[in-house]
């Protein structure tokens, strides 16, 4: 499975950003091809309670790297790329992360072959 983690940093104006999010980005990002979750987490502190650089989390997920590619390059990622910036830009940090067992083989091997260990 490949995720597009949205890391969001705490906005000046948090209701303002929430509006903008639900109503306007959220929507349009739920409608990319191939998404096959839409998870939004609302970060509450670290591990001891104390408040965080981030604000909130929010993930989209695709089965595959196939489908992956094509929902990148599709119309409504573009859409909802730039609905995204018009609210978000410098306080939103984008991500890929694949989450598999083979991910985690095909790390390990290039590690090894990088480090030289086996």
């Amino acid at each position: 499975m490949i995720k597009v983690l949205a890391c969001f940093k705490r906005p000046e104006d948090p209701i303002d950003f929430m509006n903008q999010f639900e109503s306007n980005y959220l929507p349009l990002a739920k409608k990319v091809p191939g998404v096959t979750e839409s998870v939004v987490n609302v970060v509450k502190g670290d591990n001891f309670g104390k408040d965080t650089a981030y604000y909130l989390i929010h993930e989209l997920h695709f089965p595959d790297r196939v489908s992956f590619k094509r929902a990148m390059e599709s119309k409504e990622n573009q859409l909802a790329g730039k609905k995204l910036m018009s609210f978000a830009r410098g306080f939103v940090t984008l991500m890929v992360a694949e989450t598999s067992e083979e991910a985690i083989k095909d790390e390990s091997v290039a590690a090894k072959s990088v480090f030289g260990r086996r």
